[in-house]
């Protein structure tokens, strides 16, 4: 009777250790939406880094985690917000936090906010023949896309360490944010 007792305490302890390393609920900070990227600096990545964890063998390195929420509000109106995750971003080493760092984290969460504008633009086009099945199938694209180029940029600039590449794509993300200015509100109007 005791040793199920101690396997399971011992579970249960294993299941919320790995928990803690994809989101620190002992630090938890709610998610920053992206109107107010401009506030967030290193102290408020509060994740934990995974054990044994490195980037090409360097250990000079931190992670940002985003993400996009669609919410279906009244009045035929839904919200597609960008999200920046405090408590499941991290700074590998507290004695890094240099500014080009911080920059370059940043850059991925314009990055997410891009796919965000472009899936409300289409949204806004495409709102006569919005279903929530091809709601979701955008949602999953604009996802797909995202994910292409969070990578893209990751290997062109090698994580900011190539200083030219990651200026080039600062100038390319700055111009797609702007050509779409348009839609930097969350909100679309359905009708």
């Amino acid at each position: 009777m005791r040793l199920p007792i101690i396997l399971f305490i011992s579970a249960l302890l294993i299941l919320c250790i790995t928990a803690l390393f994809e989101v620190n609920f002992l630090n938890y900070a709610k998610p920053v939406p992206y109107s107010d990227y401009q506030k967030i600096t290193f102290t408020d990545f509060k994740g934990l880094k995974k054990p044994y964890q490195a980037l090409y063998g360097v250990k000079e390195f931190a992670f940002i985690k985003t993400s996009r929420e669609i919410k279906k509000l009244s009045n035929n109106r839904l919200t597609i917000t960008t999200y920046f995750h405090p408590s499941r971003s991290y700074v590998f080493n507290n004695y890094i936090r240099d500014k080009n760092l911080l920059n370059h984290e940043l850059y991925h969460l314009h990055i997410a906010e891009y796919c965000s504008r472009l899936l409300r633009k289409y949204v806004f086009e495409h709102r006569g023949a919005l279903t929530q099945r091809l709601l979701s199938e955008l949602s999953e694209k604009y996802a797909e896309m995202e994910n292409n180029l969070q990578q893209q940029y990751d290997e062109e600039s090698y994580h900011s360490y190539v200083l030219s590449m990651q200026k080039k794509w600062e100038s390319l993300i700055d111009e797609n944010l702007k050509s779409l200015e348009k839609f930097q509100d969350p909100i679309v109007t359905l009708q």
